[in-house]
């Protein structure tokens, strides 16, 4: 059978079947024992995700339930600086190749947003069911993964309870534990590309002051990107203004293994060199 524009009916069931099949096996033998087929369709999200939130109401009211609720609760009460979703978002950034990570403060017709933009790897299914659930991680057994406890998302709750996620053909808010479908959104330029970025919009709570946290950013400065392996710029975009305010950022002018040099577990050391730390500013 052939749909309107040529696209087989029978490739869409399936890619919703896979969809649906995949999140069961992701909640059985859980994210890193999982085995499935992953199609980068809408279909496929969108039966996956509409399944997982089938999954968590059918156990909430249950002991799992419970641990869940638990987990969500504890998460959001780790005393950790307002901003510090800032910092678990840049170092997922990092872990999935991200070059900048571009930071803005918008007005929308529910409030402010902040909006937290990066152009790494494109998530996959693992990655949205983890990041809805707190302390659930796909990168436990990684040692050279920087946002591997699962608390992202969950200390960005701080500053907001709706935390919207783009990326590809994911669309989905994570709210309170749940997390449902949402539309996509269109590029916000100087901040997002709906063709080829991530992002992550945070409704905020309470008004923000965007010259806070740009000042905040500074502080920050180039150093926290020192320890990062792909990240080289974190940039502030004032859509006020609509221009960058500030960029920080560090030049990497050689990179290479230490011979002779290892880690604790064996592992060969790698050197690099910074040539230049830079901010730029408007005048």
């Amino acid at each position: 059978m052939v749909a309107e524009g040529g696209i087989s009916t029978l490739n869409v069931l399936d890619d919703a079947q896979l969809g649906r099949t995949a999140t069961e096996s992701i909640w059985k033998s859980g994210v890193d024992n999982a085995v499935y087929t992953e199609r980068d369709s809408p279909e496929f999200v969108a039966a996956a995700l509409t399944r997982f939130a089938e999954l968590m109401a059918e156990h909430a009211g249950g002991f799992l339930g419970d641990m869940m609720a638990g987990a969500e609760m504890g998460a959001q009460q780790l005393n950790v600086e307002p901003y510090h979703g800032v910092l678990e978002v840049l170092q997922n950034a990092d872990d999935v190749g991200a070059g900048t990570l571009r930071v803005s403060v918008v007005d929308t017709t529910s409030g402010q947003a902040l909006l937290l933009a990066h152009d790494g790897a494109p998530i996959t299914l693992r990655e949205a069911l983890a990041m809805t659930v707190a302390f659930v991680s796909t990168k436990r057994d990684d040692a050279l993964q920087k946002g591997k406890f699962g608390i992202g998302l969950k200390t960005l709750h701080r500053l907001g309870q709706r935390v919207e996620v783009h990326c590809g053909n994911y669309h989905f808010v994570v709210s309170r534990g749940q997390v449902e479908l949402a539309a996509p959104v269109d590029s916000v330029p100087g901040v997002y590309d709906a063709a080829s970025d991530t992002v992550f919009m945070v409704t905020l709570s309470e008004p923000l002051d965007r010259a806070d946290l740009n000042e905040w950013m500074a502080r920050l400065g180039c150093r926290v990107l020192l320890f990062l392996d792909s990240v080289r710029e974190l940039v502030f975009w004032d859509a006020d203004q609509q221009r960058i305010t500030s960029r920080h950022g560090i030049r990497v002018v050689s990179q290479a293994r230490a011979p002779g040099l290892s880690s604790d577990d064996g592992e060969e050391l790698e050197v690099v060199e910074i040539a230049e730390r830079f901010v730029r500013k408007p005048c």
